[in-house]
């Protein structure tokens, strides 16, 4: 086991043959960073069954990693946030770790155009707030019998954009998860395979997400509208709505219904 105390640059010579192994079958962090302003780059992380790296300290900067599991299965967590500030995770491979990234009580994190392959349990949790999630790949595996979630959002302000997320057909059914997620942005993510998970979360802004090449249709407060034209359906607190003639597939809920009055579903 590693552990940073001081602030420091970590570059490794060469991102697949500079490698961080853990020992085997042992729960142990991989790394641990507990100064500010540590940078990583350029090497392989190995974990076997604990957290592959767990962050305890402000301004810290990961690029060009890979992670993957040491052991048969999924092992570990990949890059763990805990009360932390001004984080940037980019161009990171995590792959068949049990959770890819964790977010507890992280503010101003940057997580973009990393690569997630087959996670066990979920690919990026978030229990934190003012945080950007964009042009992230989160695909494979999404075991059926655990039904994972690609991003799993609960906080205020946080952005979840430009990201795909692709199950195995019938694995999985919460490509994004809302639990408690307010006054948030999701725009512009590709669904494939899976759908929205909606769990009281309020003032959040859905702008341009496709759901197996359709929209998805997240509606709050509207009336007098027809819908014949989603992967997707979520209406809350709607009146006199019509919702028709959709072919629904591998989404979760396709047409999800909440507070809505004279509304009319037919042909679906």
């Amino acid at each position: 086991q590693l552990t940073i105390n001081t602030t420091l640059t970590l570059i490794g010579e060469n991102q697949t043959t500079t490698i961080i192994n853990s020992t085997a079958d042992e729960y142990y962090t991989v790394l641990t960073i507990n100064a500010d302003d540590v940078h990583l780059s350029g090497f392989t992380i190995v974990i076997n069954g604990g957290p592959g790296v767990e962050v305890f300290a402000n301004h810290t900067r990961f690029s060009n990693l890979t992670m993957y599991s040491g052991i048969h299965g999924w092992s570990g967590t990949g890059i763990t946030l805990y009360h932390v500030h001004d984080t940037v995770i980019t161009h990171i491979l995590i792959r068949s770790a049990q959770i890819a990234m964790l977010l507890t009580y992280a503010t101003y994190t940057s997580i973009t155009h990393n690569i997630i392959l087959d996670p066990g349990l979920n690919g990026i949790i978030v229990y934190s707030s003012d945080n950007i999630i964009d042009g992230n790949t989160i695909m494979e595996n999404l075991d059926p019998y655990t039904q994972p979630v690609g991003i799993y959002l609960s906080g205020s302000r946080n952005t979840v954009s430009h990201n795909t997320i692709k199950a195995m057909v019938g694995n999985a059914t919460g490509g994004i998860s809302l639990n408690g997620a307010t006054d948030s942005v999701i725009e512009g993510n590709t669904l494939v395979n899976t759908g929205l998970e909606w769990y009281t979360s309020e003032r959040n802004n859905f702008t341009n997400n496709t759901v197996n090449g359709k929209p998805l249709v997240f509606l709050v407060g509207q009336s007098n509208q027809v819908i014949d034209d989603a992967g997707q359906v979520f209406l809350i607190n709607c009146t006199r709505m019509t919702v028709q003639n959709l072919t629904l597939f591998n989404s979760g809920d396709g047409i999800y219904l909440y507070g809505n009055t004279d509304s009319i579903v037919q042909h679906c």
